[in-house]
C-alpha cells in the first residue's frame, strides 16, 4: 500500500471526528481525534521520515501545531473528571472546576478558529496533493525499522534508574507510544506475512505507567500555577496526592525492569 492511501485513511477520519468535536464537545470524540492525529505523527516520524526527512520534518511541524490544543484540552478535561475524587473542600473543588472551565473555553475556540481548521485541511490536502507520499509502504524495510527501534528503546528502558527524571521519562513514553503506533500499523498491513514483530515489554502496561506519571505531573504544573487562587493548604494536598501517585507508578516501573533483567 501507498503512503498517501495510509494517510488519506485516516485524516478521512479525523476529519470526521474533528467536525463531531466542534458541533458537539465530548470528551470521547476528542479522544479519537488524538489518536488518530498521533497515529499519523508516529508513521511520519517513524516510516517516512527514512524515505523522505526534509518532507517529514516539514509534516511534524504542521502536526505538532494541530496537536498541541488538542493535548491541552485532554489534560483539562481528565483533571475536570476527577476533582471530584481529590480530598478538598467543595469550596476548592468549584473554584477548581470553574478555573479548568475557563481554560477549556479558551482551548475550544482555538481549536475551533480558522487558522486552526486551515492547519488541519492543509493536512489533508498536502497527502492528496504532493507526490513523495505516493511512495510504496515497504513490509522489509519497515521491518528494519521497526526491529532497530525496538532495541533501542529497550536498551534505553532497561538503563532507567530511580533517579530518572520525569522529564527524561516523558521523552522515552512518547517514543514508545510512536513505536507502539507504528508496530500496529505494520501489523494491520501485512498481517498475512510469516514475519512478526516480537517485543519484550508489555507496551500497554509501559504506558499506563508513563501515563500515570505523566498525567500527575501536569496537574502539579498546573496548580502551581494558580498562585494564590487556591487555599495553600488545600493546594499543598493536592500536590502531595499527586506526587505519592507518581512516586507509586516509578516504583512499578522499576519492578517492570527489573522482571526484564531476569
Amino acid at each position: 500500500m501507498r503512503f498517501d492511501k495510509i494517510f488519506l485513511d485516516k485524516m478521512r477520519s479525523i476529519i470526521r471526528f474533528y467536525e463531531e468535536l466542534i458541533q458537539e464537545y465530548q470528551v470521547e470524540y476528542l479522544h479519537k481525534y488524538r489518536v488518530h492525529l498521533r497515529k499519523i505523527h508516529a508513521y511520519n516520524e517513524i516510516f517516512f521520515q527514512d524515505i523522505y526527512q526534509i518532507k517529514a520534518n516539514s509534516l511534524s511541524k504542521l502536526l505538532k501545531k494541530v496537536i498541541k490544543p488538542s493535548s491541552l484540552l485532554r489534560d483539562l478535561d481528565l483533571f475536570i473528571i476527577e476533582i471530584d475524587f481529590f480530598d478538598v473542600s467543595f469550596e476548592t473543588k468549584e473554584r477548581l472546576r470553574e478555573i479548568f472551565q475557563q481554560q477549556r473555553e479558551i482551548l475550544l475556540n482555538e481549536i475551533k478558529s480558522d487558522a486552526y481548521k486551515k492547519n488541519l485541511y492543509e493536512l489533508s490536502e498536502i497527502f492528496s496533493i504532493d507526490p513523495l507520499f505516493q511512495s510504496d509502504f515497504d513490509e522489509k524495510k519497515s521491518y528494519e525499522i521497526l526491529v532497530t527501534m525496538s532495541e533501542n528503546l529497550f536498551g534505553a528502558f532497561i538503563l532507567l534508574t530511580k533517579e530518572t527524571a520525569l522529564k527524561d521519562l516523558h521523552k522515552l513514553r512518547i517514543k514508545f507510544k510512536k513505536f507502539r503506533y507504528a508496530l500496529e500499523l505494520y501489523e494491520e498491513q501485512f498481517y498475512d506475512k510469516s514475519r512478526q514483530m516480537s517485543t519484550m515489554l508489555d507496551l500497554k502496561e509501559l504506558q499506563d505507567l508513563f501515563g500515570i506519571m505523566q498525567d500527575n505531573e501536569v496537574r502539579k504544573t498546573l496548580l502551581e500555577s494558580f498562585g494564590n487562587e487556591i487555599d495553600t493548604d488545600e493546594k499543598a494536598i493536592l500536590v502531595s496526592s499527586f506526587e505519592i501517585n507518581i512516586a507509586n507508578a516509578r516504583e512499578k516501573l522499576m519492578q517492570l525492569k527489573k522482571e526484564c533483567d531476569v
